[in-house]
């Protein structure tokens, strides 16, 4: 690659260097998240306009995901210490079954608490 951007000796460090990279930012609510990358695409299926786009959506679910998960830990550390174990483990089961509807109110709700206890 000849991306100024890519270090070839970061990624020999890791053992793997690839011929190809293309990222996208996983964004949420105006945050980084982190970065979805496809490594060594087939070099005979050119990267278009459609590919772009399933990369972009796909890097939109999983930013949601990221994100339910990483609040879902917060709220886990914030409780654990005042003996809400039996409430973690129930939010962490609806997160698990919801289809992003009941357990992200839940934890919304949850996180008003715990931001008020804080003030």
């Amino acid at each position: 690659m000849k991306d100024p951007r890519f270090s070839r000796e970061r990624a020999a460090s890791t053992g793997y260097v690839p011929d190809s990279i293309v990222a996208s930012p996983l964004l949420h609510d105006e945050r980084v998240l982190g970065v979805l990358s496809v490594l060594d695409r087939a070099s005979d299926r050119p990267f278009g306009v459609a590919e772009l786009e399933l990369l972009s959506r796909f890097s939109t679910q999983a930013a949601i995901g990221l994100d339910l998960l990483l609040r879902a830990r917060r709220a886990r550390r914030a409780l654990a210490g005042d003996g809400s174990a039996a409430l973690v483990a129930r939010v962490a089961s609806l997160l698990d079954e919801d289809d992003g509807g009941e357990g992200v109110a839940l934890l919304e709700a949850l996180e008003r608490v715990l931001a008020s206890r804080r003030a």
